[in-house]
């Protein structure tokens, strides 16, 4: 199939890639306490007085995570209120700071306290990333510039995973502070998205946006168009009212059901702990969870939604990455990975009969899908109530 690169769409890659070389740093942190621990852990490559115990290893991997749940609850907020581009700014000032406390660490605490503000941001980072390219992309190229985040994630990780053994500690938060220095730069000449801006009231700065990154004009003010009906007789968001709402609910739901159920099965549990599994065992497209999770809420509610279902995310990380060792050691790692086989099963089961398709469609389709009523219909039905 042949793509045709108008330089709308090129412009809709440049903005989405730009944005997730952030996520690259990501990536890196999230995996850091694979090759680190094991540095901690031996008394001549730790930078501390001593070397870690297993709990305090457990903490400096999973302590942050659950710090972090009242991050992402605060986060949701703060993208309605200063926009998907300066949330990413504002979340990237607290990661080189951290990794600049991670170079000249000498306790456990300032280690753990550092992997508290960093999986804080970074968990923020995770709700700003797909919201901000689910809003850039056309519906057409949602699905194949949505997985962008994942695939820089990864990247991140594989970088850690292959340079981090190599490097000593120092070394490598070196690594990790530039990086995250240089992908921070070229988001300050990124516009907002378009959704956003309308969302304030700021129409023709909307439409400017999406001049530049839609194929024609009259694209750009259809889906203009399509904002001003998704909005159409809604005040300020009641947060108490929109758990009253079915179609919230569902979506809620199903995304407690991605989230809750890419951590049951044991990714991210094994993925920090890799080298030490590696070193115990003495061996050598894209998720897109993120992305249909973003998909799946009404615009008017998707901070709010992503917000509240991260949270879920970010505590099933928690129970997975403290607990893994304990029950590796209590079940024995066989029982470990035939549970977390099982999950794979359970879950996949799951969103095979309940998440809708979401490709090549707008967001108001995928309302309708879960059931939320068109604005023509909901007009009718208001007539025929007068």
């Amino acid at each position: 199939m042949k793509i045709n690169l108008s330089p709308s769409l090129i412009r809709q890659y440049a903005v989405v890639i730009t944005v997730n070389l952030g996520v690259v740093t990501t990536g890196m942190s999230l995996a850091w306490p694979s090759p680190i621990l094991v540095k901690l852990r031996n008394e001549t490559e730790t930078p501390l007085s001593r070397p870690i115990t297993e709990e305090e290893g457990s903490w400096i991997v999973s302590g942050g995570f659950l710090v972090a749940v009242f991050g992402n609850l605060l986060g949701g907020m703060l993208l309605d209120a200063i926009g998907r581009k300066y949330c990413f700014l504002l979340l990237c000032l607290p990661k080189f700071l951290t990794s600049m406390l991670f170079i000249f660490a000498t306790e456990v605490w300032m280690l753990i306290l550092g992997r508290v503000v960093i999986a804080t941001a970074d968990s923020f980072l995770f709700m700003v990333a797909p919201i901000y390219a689910s809003e850039i992309a056309s519906k057409e190229h949602r699905g194949s510039l949505g997985t962008f985040m994942q695939i820089f994630s990864t990247l991140g990780i594989v970088v850690t995973l292959s340079v981090g053994p190599y490097l000593s500690y120092k070394a490598f938060n070196i690594v990790l502070a530039s990086a995250i220095a240089v992908s921070t730069l070229p988001v300050l000449c990124l516009p907002d998205s378009p959704f956003y801006l309308y969302s304030k009231g700021r129409s023709e700065e909307a439409l400017e946006v999406l001049l530049q990154i839609r194929a024609s004009e009259a694209i750009a003010k259809e889906e203009l168009q399509e904002y001003q009906d998704s909005n159409r007789n809604k005040e300020k968001i009641d947060k108490k009212l929109l758990f009253k709402n079915k179609t919230f609910l569902k979506s809620l739901s199903l995304g407690f059901l991605l989230f809750i159920g890419s951590q049951l099965v044991g990714f991210n549990a094994v993925q920090f702990y890799l080298q030490t599994i590696l070193e115990s065992t003495k061996t050598s497209i894209g998720s897109l969870v993120w992305l249909v999770t973003a998909e799946i809420f009404d615009s008017s509610a998707r901070a709010f939604g992503m917000s509240i279902t991260s949270t879920s995310c970010l505590l099933a990380i928690f129970v997975t990455t403290k607990y893994f060792a304990f029950m590796t050691e209590s079940l024995g790692p066989a029982l470990t990975y035939w549970f977390f086989s099982a999950m794979c099963l359970l879950v996949g089961t799951l969103i095979a009969l309940f998440v809708p398709e979401t490709k090549g469609k707008t967001f108001s389709e995928i309302q309708r899908a879960l059931g939320a009523e068109s604005i023509e219909f909901k007009e009718k039905n208001d007539k025929e109530r007068v």
